[in-house]
């Protein structure tokens, strides 16, 4: 795993040029519909200046091997750069993340990301929670893995299970997320997927704290693949 400070920039930092990037997207090493080699092509057709193929991993993954070497083989092919990284669950309240230690060395760029929440030792659905008791427990889990873990770089679509299912996060749970990723410099994720109707109230959060940003589009096929930079865009 790198420094966030080799590849990030702050948001203040950011110009046409260095935000047009892409650094979460998937392929069919795990759920994703096309290959990494198609994926990482479609992006440089894009004109993205720099990506990062980020697939699901747990710590029993053992594919990490062959996914980091495939990476690893066209990283230099491109004009772009090229990163290779993975999207980790956050398990609890206390920081864990599910990926192993092994797998964070070997990477460049790890993401850690809600996608169940632990209640009564058992992950459960967001559906099965009401949006007050989802969005907090979001908050409680992405607060823990940016103040206590040491295993990432960028906290992923903060807000996403309770915006997918409920379509809304609160404003001060956003807010307290941006400011303590600023703090402890750790990137805060702009998912496009996610987060488009939030941008112009993102964007004024993440200049006024200034936290490193990560853009991605949590692309799992081409078409879906940023060719925008974040920095020109209004909303």
């Amino acid at each position: 795993m790198q420094d966030n400070k080799k590849i990030f920039k702050r948001m203040r930092e950011f110009d046409s040029y260095n935000s047009k990037i892409d650094m979460h997207m998937h392929t069919n090493w795990t759920d994703g519909k096309n290959s990494l080699f198609q994926m990482i092509d479609q992006a440089n057709i894009n004109k993205m200046n720099m990506i990062a193929i980020t697939d699901h991993i747990r710590k029993e993954s053992d594919y990490f091997w062959d996914y980091i070497s495939e990476i690893n083989k066209v990283k230099n092919k491109y004009h772009m750069r090229i990163y290779s990284g993975f999207e980790a669950k956050i398990l609890d309240v206390y920081g864990n993340i599910d990926i192993s230690n092994v797998a964070v060395d070997m990477a460049d760029i790890i993401v850690a990301s809600v996608h169940r929440i632990s209640y009564m030792g058992k992950f459960q659905l967001p559906k099965e929670f009401s949006f007050e008791e989802l969005a907090q427990q979001e908050l409680n889990f992405s607060l823990s893995a940016i103040r206590n873990s040491k295993k990432i770089n960028v906290i992923g679509h903060s807000g996403g299970m309770s915006i997918s299912t409920y379509g809304k996060f609160p404003e001060e749970y956003f807010e307290n997320i941006v400011y303590e990723c600023a703090k402890n410099d750790i990137a805060f994720e702009f998912n496009y997927k996610y987060h488009q109707v939030f941008e112009k109230i993102l964007k004024q959060m993440l200049f006024e704290y200034n936290p490193y940003v990560s853009v991605g589009s949590d692309a799992h096929e081409v078409n879906k693949i940023s060719d925008r930079s974040f920095f020109n865009n209004e909303v």
